[in-house]
């Protein structure tokens, strides 16, 4: 092996420790999300998933990678809490939308709100232009771990 080979190979374990490491942080920014809304993970994750465009049960379902049952299950239960509306679909009745409600959407205000100041503070002392990069970076490697995904699954 050359020594850029090996150098990148050594590189890209250190990457690898440092994505385990920032999932285990994540899971605590994820409980102290929950602990705000007073909500559990799985109905987080279906409010996230309304409030970023899934209309449908299926599309929360999908989007929160389990099945159709449990996902309506977490739908009716943040519409007890007030926090996902269902509307009549007017192109099809027998369907419905789902929304969030003002109590819905106040709430994750707020969460995102917490979440910006977490990152103000995780981002401080990066120069624009290196958090630019950051951004960029990032965004290549969501697009290569979706593809890599995509690969496997296909």
């Amino acid at each position: 092996m050359s020594t850029e080979a090996a150098e990148r190979e050594q590189t890209l374990r250190a990457v690898r420790d440092e994505f385990q490491a920032m999932e285990a942080l994540t899971g605590r920014f994820s409980d102290a999300a929950q602990e705000l809304l007073g909500i559990s993970a799985p109905h987080l994750a279906a409010l996230r998933g309304v409030m970023l465009g899934a209309r449908k049960v299926a599309d929360v379902a999908s989007y929160t990678r389990s099945h159709v049952s449990s996902a309506s299950r977490a739908v009716d239960q943040l519409v007890e809490a007030d926090l996902i509306s269902r509307v009549e679909d007017p192109s099809d009745r027998r369907a419905v939308i789902l929304g969030l409600t003002a109590h819905g959407r106040e709430l994750m205000s707020q969460l995102e709100d917490q979440q910006t100041e977490v990152m103000q503070v995780i981002t401080e002392g990066l120069a624009l232009d290196d958090l630019l990069t950051f951004t960029r970076v990032l965004a290549h490697l969501r697009a290569g771990a979706a593809a890599a995904i995509d690969n496997t699954t296909a």
